[in-house]
This record gives C-alpha cells, structure tokens and sequence, in this order.
C-alpha cells in the first residue's frame, strides 16, 4: 500500500507535468489565434535548470515541488495575458 508521502509526491509529479504541459500548451494555443505569450516565471528553460540540479545533488522532490508550483502559475499568467489580448483587439 502507499504512503502518505507517496500519495503527495504522486500529485506533486502530477501538478508539475500538468502545469509544464500547459505552459506549452497555453502558448502554442495563443499562437495558433495569432498572439505572442511568452510571459511568465517559468518557462522551459527555467525548468531545466531548476530540476537538473536538483537531481544531481539527490533532492528532486525540491526541484518537483518548485515546478509544481510555479510551472501552473506561469500557464495561468499566460491564460491571463492571452485573455487580456483578445479583449483589447475587441
């Protein structure tokens, strides 16, 4: 049977893939209605950067927690941005 710290450590792999996943998404979807949404704490490359260290030095939990975090508030930033840019062409 899991373990509470697993159970959270799966929704926290979870959240980070969902939140990266979005990131990419919410931009490609901009550019497809032909806006521009690069905005936001942590695109791609910062979370390379974060989770590559993290894992050599044994704690990729750290790294996993970060991104969870900020990689769904990037995606909602630029869901805010793209918004905002369609409301004002209007």
């Amino acid at each position: 049977f899991l373990q509470r710290d697993d159970i959270l450590m799966s929704l926290l792999i979870f959240l980070a893939a969902a939140g990266s996943v979005m990131v990419s998404y919410t931009r490609a979807r901009a550019l497809s209605l032909g806006y521009e949404v690069k905005q936001g704490l942590l695109t791609r490359a910062e979370r390379f950067f974060i989770l590559t260290p993290t894992i050599i030095i044994g704690y990729p939990q750290i790294g996993i927690v970060i991104i969870a975090i900020f990689a769904n508030i990037t995606a909602l930033q630029r869901i805010l941005v793209m918004r905002k840019l369609a409301t004002e062409e209007k």
